[in-house]
């Protein structure tokens, strides 16, 4: 399971002792993008490694660049650069630059040691978290990808700072998820909780959560489905906004999916419908769930059979009987599927 090392405003140091004693022969290259190289390495990690020789390797953010494409530049920017098994990649980034060079620093020569600085708070709370990784195929979602461990996870509060408030609301959809799937108290926490208090001792709940259940199941043959709670959805849904080069963050289409599948767990986990509805009622004070066309709701439908989770005839959800109690493997069709879509367009008219 990968190690985390929690802290508050001292990410550089930690980091730099980390690496002086694991890695004190081996080249260090560091993974940003345009954002996280001025916000996170330049403001806060520049001042410990400023004499040290380092390469820096920037590529362009966005979902859109979880690519095969950047993927092969990256192993031939590893490749002119001379980059050996000895190589250590440290990414500081979000959840899709931790998905991107996770998964090129373990397919490259069969894998080179590599670090994950979430500056997100999605990707300290769930994208770093796990040993996952992957990019996407076709726009659709992660589709190509592993199981590697990464040497060490640094999480800091200090990049909280960097972050607009759309990214926290971004990290608070998977603290949500990993509340409802698994800890009732968690819950009660987060939803009295102000978003812009959350604390690195919350952080650290919310990932101990996550690893409890990585641990039972390392490989996603059962009980870690449940982390898939709110995903399915979510995942189709991110489909059409690539296809149409809309922009939209992971954690809004988690919010978004985890209204349906809550509205799927009260019809057919029986999930308690004042608990769905206090869920509802709370994510509806961080997103606007939209209206969808019928062509847009048929789009969705046909990415969600691209699922990974699913069988031969039907899609694959995690649903809910009660907040904090997760059923994965639950298959239904796509006439159900139909029936909660318009379920909620009706809803919110």
């Amino acid at each position: 399971m990968n190690p985390i090392t929690y802290s508050e405003n001292s990410v550089s140091s930690k980091l730099l002792k980390f690496l002086e004693k694991n890695y004190p022969l081996s080249k260090w290259v560091f993974l940003v993008d345009d954002q996280t190289h001025i916000l996170c390495y330049e403001k806060i990690l520049s001042s410990n490694f400023y004499d040290i020789s380092i390469e820096i390797i920037q590529v362009e953010t966005g979902e859109e660049n979880k690519s095969i494409e950047q993927s092969i530049q990256l192993w031939e920017t590893f490749t002119e650069y001379g980059f050996s098994k000895n190589t250590v990649l440290i990414v500081i980034g979000g959840g899709v630059l931790c998905d991107l060079g996770a998964f090129v620093a373990s397919t490259y020569k069969r894998g080179i040691p590599y670090v994950l600085v979430p500056t997100t708070l999605l990707a300290m709370v769930d994208a770093s978290i796990g040993g996952k990784c992957g990019v996407n195929f076709l726009q659709y979602k992660n589709q190509i990808g592993l199981f590697s461990e990464c040497k060490r996870i640094f999480i800091d509060d200090i990049f909280l700072k960097t972050l607009p408030e759309k990214e926290l609301i971004c990290g608070l959809a998977e603290m949500l998820k990993h509340a409802l799937i698994a800890d009732y108290n968690f819950w009660k926490k987060i939803r009295k909780n102000e978003l812009h208090n959350i604390s690195i001792k919350q952080i650290k709940e919310a990932t101990q959560i996550k690893m409890k259940i990585v641990l039972q199941d390392p490989y996603e043959k059962n009980v870690r489905k449940i982390l898939n709670f709110g995903h399915t959805f979510a995942h189709a849904i991110e489909h059409l906004f690539l296809n149409e080069n809309c922009n939209l963050s992971h954690g809004e289409a988690v919010l978004w999916g985890m209204v349906y599948e809550l509205q799927l767990s009260v019809k057919h986990l029986k999930m308690p419908k004042k608990e769905a509805k206090e869920v509802i009622q709370f994510i509806k004070q961080y997103t606007s769930i939209p209206n969808w066309t019928s062509e847009q709701i048929k789009e969705i439908i046909i990415a969600m059979r691209q699922d990974k989770k699913n069988n031969t005839t039907n899609i694959n959800f995690t649903l809910l009987s009660k907040i904090g109690q997760a059923t994965f493997d639950c298959f239904l069709s796509e006439i159900e599927i139909l029936e909660v879509f318009q379920e909620v367009n009706q809803s919110i008219k």
